[in-house]
């Protein structure tokens, strides 16, 4: 969504009033998704000579994924789910041990997440971790295994938690999350590699349908600040102040969402100070214009742009619904005061985490 700049009007009359400042809106807006992805867990038991048999306590179940457009390549969308394997070795085995459980993974590791899986459905990964040891397992693809847990013995028995969590691995598009199997899981002699029987447990991503991205929009595009009037004896000293004004950007969301900003120079977009350059017509000099944040803090300019992490991007909150940002803005003096007009265009960009 490109930028749309406006400029301010400038004043006439006596030079000791100075000028008015407006701030266009271009916003940038990201879908809000909340979606429920329910998932199974099945888990086969069998008493088979050469077999450790295995159960998996709990199902897998994400019951919020919260979606935003610019949330980074690998940042969570999920909580954690936590499932537990437990693995008996029964005490007839042919072989004494020790004895592993080894996961085949049925899905290859992310091109853009190392260290967690694509799921089947673009741009979201699963990221798997271990408790025995605290280690990321989701970082080896298929065709090759996990080992997790600590060893058996002949007779022994061992438990181990595995945790999964989705991460944001690209652009989502698709409305459907296909059922993908993710891990089986066997018991093997460590001694001899031989592995035992059919999968002990098994888990899988079933399928889900993902509703439709929501949206939020400005409700204030164009925001218009009329500062008051001000005199050249009010900004005597360099950093003095006047004429603080109270604005509002307001918007409307679907559905929850983190809520970032940016403001951009547009007289001088390399502009990374807390003070906006004044347009070539603005008559004025030794004044400058500063804008404040819903708390009170000078604001400082940064590039054109929605991506998360932006340099000087700021966040607003949470928003549910209608939201008024509150600003502030304020003439601030730079150097000799001489008598003239003030003009300042800046834009905003909303980003959406």
């Amino acid at each position: 969504m490109k930028s749309h700049q406006r400029r301010i009007q400038p004043l006439s009359g006596r030079t000791e009033r100075i000028g008015r400042f407006a701030i266009p809106g271009p916003i940038w807006l990201a879908a809000c998704l909340l979606v429920s992805m329910p998932g199974t867990a099945h888990a086969q038991t069998t008493r088979q000579l050469n077999q450790c048999p295995g159960q998996v306590s709990g199902q897998l179940a994400f019951r919020t994924l919260q979606l935003a457009r610019d949330t980074p390549i690998g940042a969570p969308i999920s909580e954690v789910q936590t499932l537990t394997y437990s693995f008996r070795c029964e005490s007839n085995k042919r072989n004494a041990g020790p004895f592993r459980a080894s996961g085949h993974v049925s899905l290859p590791v992310s091109a853009t997440v190392p260290d967690a899986w694509e799921s089947g459905t673009p741009g979201i990964g699963i990221r798997v971790t271990d408790s025995y040891g605290d280690r990321v397992v989701s970082n080896i693809g298929t065709p090759a295994s996990i080992v997790i847990g600590p060893s058996m013995v002949r007779g022994g028995s061992m438990t181990t938690q595995l945790s999964f969590q989705l991460v944001k691995t690209g652009t989502i598009s698709s409305t459907q999350v296909r059922r993908q199997s993710m891990l089986a899981f066997y018991t093997y002699s460590a001694s001899s590699l031989s592995t035992y029987g059919v999968p002990s447990a098994q888990t899988a991503l079933p399928s889900t349908a993902l509703p439709a991205a929501r949206s939020c929009r400005v409700t204030t595009p164009d925001v218009s600040v009329p500062l008051l009037a001000a005199h050249a004896y009010d900004l005597g000293d360099v950093g003095s102040t006047t004429g603080n004004t109270t604005f509002f950007i307001g918007l409307q969301c679907d559905n929850d969402a983190n809520v970032y900003m940016t403001l951009t120079d547009a007289t001088m977009p390399g502009n990374r100070s807390e003070l906006l350059t004044l347009t070539n017509d603005s008559t004025a000099q030794g004044v400058r214009l500063r804008i404040r944040n819903p708390d009170n803090e000078p604001v400082r300019f940064g590039p054109d742009s929605a991506t998360a992490g932006t340099l000087n991007q700021w966040r607003v909150g949470q928003t549910s619904g209608a939201m008024n940002i509150r600003m502030s803005a304020e003439y601030v003096s730079t150097g000799n005061v001489t008598p003239g007009t003030v003009r300042g265009v800046a834009t905003f960009t909303m980003s959406y985490q």
